[in-house]
């Protein structure tokens, strides 16, 4: 199955055969290529979009990281459905590079790009769509720091250390992102007059209907929360001291 998937992935990014939508393909690549080259690369509408899209299927990447782990390391022969344990990914350190590069490039690319817009355009708005994605960097980047470090992968506090700095941060990047998602995106918090209070001049629809997604926007920007209680945030004999259970 890897084996295939490859191949088919292989077979959509090559440029090199004429078959297939060859020109699509190479013009992928080379919006790949200003992507990576972030923030000296051009950033056109189709730049910022594809990596408007890598930051938005970073968490994909990461469980199709592990699924190929899982599969490589046979860790399904061990399945016993009377004491099922979760796959072990903690002492993979190649695995865990991964994970960590998927949480953190994408952002990356869309941090550059808004500073090479704001240095060509003078728009304040980019400088403050960069800090957006700075946000979402600190903390892929605070556990990559923690773990480069050997003297600190034996550090009994690593794990609450590091908690505390997981939880400020997604914390102050989630309301960052929500707050642009309220005002920039969908033109929020422009309205004073009675009956759409906090909404925008001009609606679409009914009031109700943009009280209710915003609520839900907010709960679905906070889902990470229940993410705490599935990660072990100390394991000293790990290459990697955030580790799924």
């Amino acid at each position: 199955m890897v084996i295939l998937f490859i191949g088919m992935l292989f077979y959509c990014v090559q440029p090199c055969f004429k078959c297939g939508y060859r020109t699509a393909r190479y013009q992928l690549l080379l919006t790949f290529l200003e992507i990576f080259k972030a923030p000296f690369g051009r950033v056109r509408f189709r730049d910022f979009f594809f990596a408007d899209v890598l930051t938005s299927v970073g968490t994909t990447l990461q469980d199709f990281g592990i699924a190929v782990y899982y599969i490589t390391s046979q860790n399904f022969k061990n399945y016993d459905p009377d004491h099922y344990q979760p796959p072990d990914i903690s002492h993979s350190l190649t695995l865990g590079i991964f994970l960590i590069w998927c949480g953190f490039c994408p952002y990356w690319f869309r941090f550059g790009q808004c500073l090479n817009k704001y240095y060509y355009s003078g728009v304040k708005a980019h400088l403050l769509n960069a800090g957006k994605y700075f946000s979402k960097l600190v903390v892929p980047f605070a556990l990559l720091v923690a773990n480069g470090w050997r003297d600190l992968k034996h550090n009994k506090h690593l794990g609450e250390d590091y908690f505390t700095i997981y939880f400020v941060f997604q914390t102050i990047a989630t309301v960052y992102c929500a707050a642009w998602d309220y005002y920039m995106d969908w033109g929020l918090w422009r309205s004073t007059e009675p009956g759409k209070y906090g909404l925008r001049p001009k609606m679409s629809y009914s009031p109700k209907f943009y009280y209710i997604a915003s609520a839900v926007n907010l709960f679905l920007r906070f889902f990470w929360v229940f993410q705490i209680f599935t990660i072990q945030w100390a394991d000293p004999d790990a290459p990697f001291a955030v580790t799924y259970k």
